[in-house]
Formats: structure tokens, sequence, C-alpha cells
């Protein structure tokens, strides 16, 4: 069997990331790791037919003869899967957009290029072996091309993510699925978690940067912490902002650079 996987806790970058391996490995089973974001979660409820999907709990130890992974290279993020991507006689091929880290390890192939997501380096290997995809999976590109991005404003942006999403848009992807994005109304623990990081946030000058810091603590999980630093910029507007977020035991780091 060969498998298909990305990082725990899948955003619209690691969903449609998954799908367009499928194309590349069309032989291949994605598994999903972990529990989705909450969007990424309603999404596949809704569309949960035209996606081709298994879950973590659902493999059982069967033979595995490849690993694909794409947005991700350490194994501590791959959940029960990560001593499969460790084992010399199990090829791995990966596609990232990500430096290595320490923890990072070796594929036996990789495209790797630093993009702003890696829905971008996957749709250049498409493109590459003509193959094209349908108004939905253009549509679910779509989403993971702005979320990823920052809705193009992220200073790791590139102008092949940009013409990507132009694709996409030729392909048939529908942007006013990308206007619901922002339409995303935060639970009132993780308002309460906004006025604490702004409450408790500090302004330095660094090497010229107006630079944000700020902590939080919560006492139970909640999701789409890159939505609530988001919400954290709107207000403050930094240059760069740093946040710590204290969750159940677990320190958790959220990093924006602005253009």
């Amino acid at each position: 069997m060969q498998i298909i996987l990305s990082y725990a806790r899948a955003d619209f970058n690691a969903l449609a990331s998954v799908v367009l391996a499928n194309k590349l490995y069309p032989e291949a089973k994605i598994f999903l790791i972990g529990n989705c974001t909450t969007k990424v979660r309603k999404f596949i409820d809704i569309h949960r037919s035209r996606l081709d999907l298994h879950f973590e709990d659902e493999y059982k130890d069967e033979s595995v003869s490849l690993v694909v992974l794409v947005g991700v290279r350490e194994p501590y993020r791959l959940g029960k899967f990560a001593d499969l991507v460790t084992q010399p006689y199990i090829p791995v091929h990966i596609y990232d957009n990500h430096q290595a880290t320490h923890q990072s390890i070796v594929g036996d192939f990789e495209r790797i290029e630093e993009q702003g997501t890696t829905v971008t380096v996957l749709l250049k290997v498409l493109q590459s072996r003509s193959l094209t995809l349908s108004p939905f999976e253009a549509t679910l590109c779509l989403l993971a091309l702005y979320e990823d991005t920052g809705y193009l404003t992220y200073a790791s942006t590139t102008y092949e993510d940009i013409e990507m999403a132009a694709l996409m848009v030729r392909w048939g992807g529908r942007l006013e699925a990308v206007a619901s994005l922002g339409q995303y109304k935060l639970s009132s623990l993780q308002r309460k978690l906004v006025d604490e990081l702004f409450a408790n946030s500090q302004r330095y000058t660094l090497a010229g940067y107006q630079c944000l810091f700020t902590s939080a603590c919560v006492n139970e999980h909640l999701d789409d912490l890159a939505v609530i630093v988001d919400k954290v910029v709107e207000l403050e507007s930094p240059e760069v902002i740093f946040c710590v977020i204290n969750m159940e035991s677990r320190s958790f780091i959220v990093a924006r650079s602005l253009p």
C-alpha cells in the first residue's frame, strides 16, 4: 500500500496538498492525522462524498511500500505513522515549501521550493505533467493558497503563489468560497484569548522593525491559533509578531512577518 500524509491538525494547505499528491500518486491512500482545524472539518463534512480520505485510526498496520509526505518532514508531526518514515526499506517522497530543520528526514525523492504554500510546489509539478483539476479541486486549492499566504499578503508569498491563484480561477475555482474565509467567527473563549494577547502585548524596535511580543494561557484546547493571531495583527498592525500561547501543558509559538 502507498500512503499520502501531511502534518497533524490539517488546515486547507494540508488538505489541498494531499489531494494534489493523490493526482501524482493515484494508487495511494490519503490518511489525515489527528483532528483538522474547524474550517477544514466543516469543509470535509460538507464535501465528504468528493474526497477520498481516510483517518489515522483507520490505519491497521498494513504493509506500506511508499510514503508520500506533503508540507512536512518531521516524524514527530506524523502521529502513529512516525516510525514508518524512518524505516530504511520504505521509500519516502517529500514535497515541501519549508527549509529543513534538525529534525527533518531526507527523502528518497524530494521536491523542495521556498514558496508561500506547499500547494504551489505541487501545482507546478502537475502543470509540468499536463495534469489539470476539476473546479472543485481548484476551489480547494484557492482556499489553501489564500489561507496559507494571508490572502497573498505575507512576506513569504511568491509571484508563483499569485500565478497559481490565477490559474485556479482559470480552472474554475470559486473566489466566492475564498471570501467565506474572512467570515470566520470567533467563539467566546477565542475572543477572550484575543483580548488577553492584546492586553499582554509589548512593542520593541529590533533591527529597524516594529516587533510585537505577546503571550497568553488557556486551560483547554482551542482551534485555529493562526486565525486568533491574525486578529491581534488586525488590532496592532506590527511588522513582526511573536505569540506564545500556553495550552494544555504545551506551548505554541505563532509568528508572522508582514510586508
